[in-house]
């Protein structure tokens, strides 16, 4: 998939580091003059600041634990006790050169706060057996030809503070509005690892994988990390969510669980999260103002074809306020092609302004296609998407359920007919509508459903019929 690129004050021939410092320094030193201007101060201060110091890591200190580092040509080998915390003036990684941290066992920890006022740059590798965590309040850049391969990692722009005992919550607070994290490389996540991504804008144009793990993307004035209760890795929660999170780029972590949460959520790229065997996988995207599906947009959680029986997994779709989507985009929760029950797809916003992307949750003959629900304030169902109408012809394929739950009124335009029936392969059984407002449908609406045997209409719609 292409990656989206938006280089700043359109200097679109310089390289992607160039760009993306551009984008922060101009945020940092609040330069508000015009877009010449802009250019001109920025092409002035990265070539005298920021592209002279990529290197390896230096400046080391040690806050706790212990460290050693040794230098063999352009590889560094730290060597490190279990949740030892590192300081350093700079944490950069040149093309060409690798960083290695050698910890203790893969469940060991490593902290490495950076006290740079420029973000760091990873154009080189970065290796590691255990996790990682990586603190920088002036963001972080990973280049389009870096390479990330560590048990686990987390990079941040907010400061946290190591927990006293092993297995408690980590909180990051108080990301800087002006910071961020943006990715065009390669993070390769160990089985069952984590990748968090934490700061008040976040980018995603290259490749997070995580296989059975977590991925999470998070934008908010705090975010805490703690272990899960069935043991898969650690979770996500965000408080007061803020700023941004963009994919455009490819977030795969089959088995597993892809988080996206920040007050405005931008996706366009790859979200998967197939299942392996019978542990499904799920997708969760959560913003508290603006959640966007882009045309380029794909969202997986199907069954694994490789076995019997493996069902498709869950895709959360929520938005405090909108709700958006392009013709083009995917959301896909296929039971495997040797059976398996089709998955779940929720989009929960009061406002959703188009239902578009194609949504597929069919199942192989003898199994049951998957669950959507849809919560907005007001549902119109048509034959098109005129007016914000949900076309019924197109939007509910291969669904065994259905879940029309508005706030306000339900609308079934003139000469709609929802035929589930013949449309679907006499997989949908049940049909909810309620809606604490009113429910303006014709008698044909109920008759479409043809009394199938297994079909039922139910909720306070069938009553106002």
């Amino acid at each position: 998939m292409k990656s989206k690129i938006s280089p700043a004050c359109n200097l679109r021939r310089l390289n992607p580091a160039v760009n993306l410092s551009m984008k922060i320094l101009i945020r940092t030193f609040n330069v508000r003059r015009n877009a010449v201007l802009r250019c001109i101060v920025t092409g002035f201060m990265l070539f005298g600041v920021v592209v002279n110091s990529i290197a390896n890591p230096t400046g080391l200190t040690i806050g706790s634990g212990t460290a050693t580092i040794s230098q063999n040509g352009s590889q560094m080998t730290i060597t490190a006790s279990h949740n030892a915390f590192l300081n350093w003036q700079r944490f950069n990684i040149a093309a060409g050169e690798t960083t290695i941290f050698n910890q203790p066992s893969a469940s060991s920890i490593v902290w490495n706060r950076v006290n740079d006022p420029n973000p760091s740059q990873i154009f080189g590798n970065l290796q590691a057996n255990g996790l990682v965590v990586l603190l920088n309040s002036s963001g972080f850049y990973f280049g389009p030809n870096s390479f990330v391969s560590a048990a686990g990692l987390v990079v941040s722009t907010a400061n946290c503070v190591p927990p006293e005992n092993n297995g408690g919550t980590w909180e990051f607070n108080g990301p800087p509005p002006l910071a961020s994290i943006i990715n065009y490389g390669h993070i390769q996540i160990g089985n069952g690892g984590q990748a968090f991504l934490i700061a008040d804008h976040i980018e995603n144009h290259g490749t997070i994988e995580a296989p059975g793990g977590t991925i999470g993307l998070a934008a908010g004035q705090t975010v805490l990390l703690s272990e899960r209760p069935d043991g898969r890795g650690m979770s996500m929660q965000v408080q007061l969510p803020q700023g941004s999170v963009d994919n455009y780029g490819n977030l795969i972590a089959d088995a597993g669980t892809i988080s996206l949460n920040a007050r405005v959520v931008n996706q366009d790229g790859l979200l998967q999260a197939n299942s392996v065997h019978n542990q499904n996988g799920i997708i969760e995207l959560v913003a508290s103002d603006s959640l966007n599906l882009g045309a380029e947009s794909q969202i997986l959680s199907r069954g694994d074809d490789s076995i019997p029986g493996s069902s498709g997994g869950t895709v959360t779709l929520k938005s405090g306020n909108n709700f958006s989507d392009s013709i083009g985009g995917e959301i896909i929760v296929t039971g495997g092609a040797q059976g398996g029950d089709g998955g779940s797809i929720e989009i929960s916003a009061p406002n959703v302004l188009s239902l578009d992307s194609h949504m597929d949750a069919t199942a192989q003959s003898g199994w049951n296609g998957g669950t959507f629900f849809l919560d907005p304030v007001n549902i119109i169902l048509g034959t098109s998407t005129a007016g914000g109408a949900i076309n019924v012809n197109t939007a509910f394929a291969g669904f065994s359920e259905i879940i029309l739950q508005a706030t306000a009124n339900i609308t079934l335009n003139t000469g709609t007919i929802l035929e589930l029936e013949l449309q679907h392969g006499h997989q949908c059984r049940t049909a909810h509508v309620a809606g604490r407002g009113q429910h303006h449908f014709q008698q044909q609406f109920l008759a479409s459903f043809r009394h199938h045997r297994s079909q039922q209409l139910v909720g306070d719609a069938r009553r106002r019929l």
